[in-house]
């Protein structure tokens, strides 16, 4: 088959599948399967591909058809301008996370860091890359995401100044009492009625762990303020992603007392998106 007659095959498939933009994620398949760029398509439409190759991008695209995400089937997704891989078991990292890491950095110049829920390991490794003397420390409760966080840490050759730890509570963490300069998660905060109202894409595929916020959606955040009051130096900051203004307020009610409120700012949707604390130097 040629690329022109694989492109129309696998584009029928995705639509049949009631996927939106069937023809571009067909463009990216034919890439990812070619190593090609996508303008490279089109200048050679009329290349060749071998059965192998045609087979196992029709498998693909069936794949994607049953709406499982689109990284996954690539094998890998990117986030802060580096390609990381994910796939079962890891949630797939999000365009709103990037703002999360821009205020991250708007606040942390060197030393020790903690990414509580880091998944792929993306919101280390981009802190990572543009703090090159920063050290830091990338906690998840699941193992499986923890193998990619790994996988993608030392594609990026940040395995040494990142430790990898595979924990439940941030409580439990074996570090020192005021040890940390900046605290950043992008934790579950999906109040778990929703869950079935996702896309199939999240809620048939990725992983449960990192969606679930509980009842209200804050489960997550509340021994995370208690383990930042222990672990902060005077000083240091907490930024957490966040899913709205209703989840946002009610943060700023938890965390009264515990941490000084900084600022709940809106990503570039308009949608508040991280709130920001300080540990006080008094």
């Amino acid at each position: 088959m040629t690329v022109a007659e694989i492109r129309r095959s696998l584009t029928t498939l995705l639509r049949d599948g009631a996927i939106d933009n069937a023809a571009f994620e067909a463009d990216l398949l034919l890439c990812h399967e070619l190593g090609w760029k996508r303008d490279r398509l089109f200048l050679n439409s009329e290349y060749s591909l071998s059965s192998h190759q045609a087979e196992r991008l029709i498998a693909l695209a069936r794949r994607r058809a049953n709406r499982e995400p689109l990284a996954y089937v690539l094998g890998e997704w990117e986030f802060w301008g580096m390609p990381l891989a994910v796939g079962p078991g890891c949630l797939v990292p999000r365009p709103e996370t990037e703002f999360l890491v821009e205020v991250a950095l708007s606040c942390f110049e060197e030393g020790l860091f903690l990414d509580w829920g880091t998944g792929s390991g993306c919101i280390a490794a981009a802190i990572a890359t543009e703090r090159p003397s920063a050290r830091g420390i990338a906690a998840d409760v699941s193992s499986r995401a923890l193998a990619f966080a790994r996988q993608n840490l030392l594609r990026y050759g940040l395995i040494d100044r990142i430790a990898l730890c595979c924990e439940s509570d941030p409580l439990h963490l074996q570090l020192d009492d005021a040890s940390l300069e900046l605290i950043v998660s992008n934790p579950p905060y999906i109040p778990t009625g929703k869950l079935k109202g996702l896309m199939p894409e999240v809620s048939l595929y990725e992983p449960k762990e990192a969606l679930d916020g509980g009842e209200d959606g804050l489960v997550a955040y509340r021994p995370l303020l208690r383990a930042s009051s222990r672990f902060l130096r005077r000083g240091g900051f907490l930024v957490v992603e966040v899913g709205d203004k209703e989840q946002a307020d009610a943060l700023m009610e938890i965390g009264a007392g515990v941490l000084e409120f900084v600022d709940c700012m809106s990503d570039y949707g308009g949608i508040p998106r991280v709130c920001l604390w300080r540990k006080a130097d008094l």
